[in-house]
């Protein structure tokens, strides 16, 4: 996943870690440090990364179950 955001000049906030104190989201007036764990969670390009992974994996095991079900064994 990603996250578009401005890098800002000074740091600012004291959450996080890295580059939290000096990365601005897209469309937000704070830093990640400056953010809610819940307020950075939602925009997390990890998180997107594993909602992804969970959609996939969910598709998988559909089409596992239906396979499973044409074709028993």
């Amino acid at each position: 996943g990603y996250v578009n955001g401005y890098i800002m000049e000074k740091p600012s906030g004291n959450k996080g870690f890295g580059y939290d104190p000096v990365f601005q989201p897209e469309g937000f007036e704070k830093t990640f440090a400056e953010m809610s764990s819940d307020e950075k969670d939602k925009l997390s390009h990890r998180r997107e990364a594993l909602d992804k992974l969970k959609r996939f994996l969910n598709k998988l095991q559909l089409y596992k179950q239906n396979l499973s079900s044409n074709y028993k064994i």
